[in-house]
């Protein structure tokens, strides 16, 4: 009789039976095989491939949706227009309160069927929420999309894979071998449970926030076995730091790669190997950076805005993500995918100078990294424009004459800002909710 609890048996179920099904159902296979080829080709070739589809978008969203119908008249613009990608970046961008203002009325297709019809609700590091439908029509696709990306880490997606996140995704759950651990679920007391129980799925992939997965490596450093040891590890949801990121290789000595993606729009881009910057797949976001309203060039930082392309319910044009990124040029490996060189950050993971400049808290922890043996955790808390506190958590290494120099130091590698530094003796207790690197007080 077989066992099905083994790990290879779930692996032939998943590959000859689950995938199988999710070709009937949306076209995964077929799907995942020629975004296999379509990754290698040059990149002239996909951007043809890819404003064929901004085109279709824009078309069916002038056609069937009113709120793009009446925003592109104002404007003057015809889709038949749209020759370039150029012309398509001459549309307004969407913002999220434009989002929840037209999620029950102007902003869904009138020629979608409400079965496809599936409700999304977003959260970010801000803690604001929006809602929006997203597309069960378009879900082989998004499904073949992280698949592809899974590849990329050397891990086939029949593989076991254990995901720390907040949000349950039953596709995910039904139809592949992963097992969900809910952030909620986290908390000091918990994790030697949560240890066990990924001790006991054998994960080749652990994916999660940083921040999540961190603990968990600084609870696998501290023990005298490792509990487990998976091939690879996925993160998401949160800006990967350097010092996540190290923490995180150190424990569990495998490579880490970083994945980005948004509710809104779905999976976006992730590492490969090479690990020279996020590879994004065309095939289901377009994805531009912007600086100061124009397209950013290579090495410039700027906001990243979005267009689903596979969203027919409710079309997501030119949406403002509120993140920052880094645009790249080309990767070593030979995939023709655009490339994003860093993700900076969310927008609100910035503090504001007096004057009203942002500065990226990724680089005020870069700043900070001279010091990372006196320091357990760092955080910032901005209590008005130009002034920040420093909340570090110190180590058993840290001193006063240690405290001094990190506020001197600081204080010379940016002089846009006044500070001051607040010793806490614990590590603020996660929430069940992905970490705010600054906290602004009321």
């Amino acid at each position: 009789m077989c066992d099905l609890g083994s790990d290879t048996m779930y692996e032939k179920i998943v590959r000859y039976l689950m995938f199988p099904l999710l070709e009937v159902r949306g076209n995964y296979l077929t799907h995942l095989s020629e975004m296999g080829k379509l990754q290698w080709e040059k990149p002239a070739v996909i951007e043809q491939r890819l404003l064929k589809k901004i085109r279709h978008i824009v078309q069916h969203a002038y056609n069937s949706v009113p709120y793009y119908r009446q925003k592109l008249r104002e404007l003057g613009i015809v889709p038949d227009e749209i020759r370039g990608l150029k012309d398509f970046e001459r549309l307004p961008t969407l913002d999220r309160k434009q989002l929840a203002e037209n999620f029950h009325d102007q902003g869904i297709s009138c020629s979608v069927p409400s079965w496809r019809r599936r409700l999304v609700r977003t959260s970010g590091a801000s803690g604001e929420t929006a809602m929006l439908y997203g597309d069960r029509g378009a879900s082989g696709l998004a499904l073949a999309i992280r698949s592809l990306f899974g590849t990329w880490t050397g891990v086939g997606p029949e593989r076991s894979q254990v995901i720390i996140r907040t949000q349950t995704h039953l596709d995910e759950r039904i139809f592949f071998n992963r097992y969900e651990i809910s952030t909620l679920s986290f908390s000091e007391r918990s994790l030697p449970r949560i240890v066990r129980v990924i001790q006991t799925r054998k994960p080749a992939v652990l994916e999660g926030y940083p921040s999540y997965l961190a603990r968990l490596a600084d609870f696998e450093s501290a023990a005298s076995t490792r509990h487990f040891s998976p091939s690879a590890i996925v993160s998401f949801g949160e800006t990967l730091l350097e010092s996540y990121r190290n923490s995180i290789a150190h424990a569990f000595d495998c490579p880490i790669f970083d994945m980005y993606g948004a509710a809104e729009v779905g999976p976006i881009a992730q590492e490969c190997n090479v690990h020279e910057g996020l590879h994004v797949n065309t095939e289901g976001v377009y994805i531009e950076i912007v600086k100061d309203g124009q397209g950013a060039s290579e090495g410039e930082e700027g906001g990243v805005i979005a267009t689903s392309l596979t969203n027919e319910v409710m079309p997501v044009i030119r949406y403002e993500l509120g993140d920052l990124a880094v645009k790249g040029s080309t990767c070593s490996c030979g995939r023709g995918f655009p490339v994003i060189q860093k993700l900076s950050g969310r927008v609100s993971e910035s503090v504001r100078t007096s004057s009203g400049e942002t500065i990226s808290l990724v680089s005020l922890y870069v700043t900070l990294n001279v010091f990372a043996q006196y320091l357990r955790w760092v955080g910032f808390e901005q209590p008005r424009d130009g002034f920040i506190n420093i909340k570090i958590v110190p180590s058993a290494a840290y001193s006063d004459q240690i405290g001094d120099e990190i506020v001197s130091h600081f204080q010379r590698r940016v002089p846009r800002l006044k500070c001051s530094l607040k010793v806490e003796q614990t590590i603020p207790e996660l929430t069940g909710r992905k970490t705010r690197l600054v906290e602004t007080a009321c």
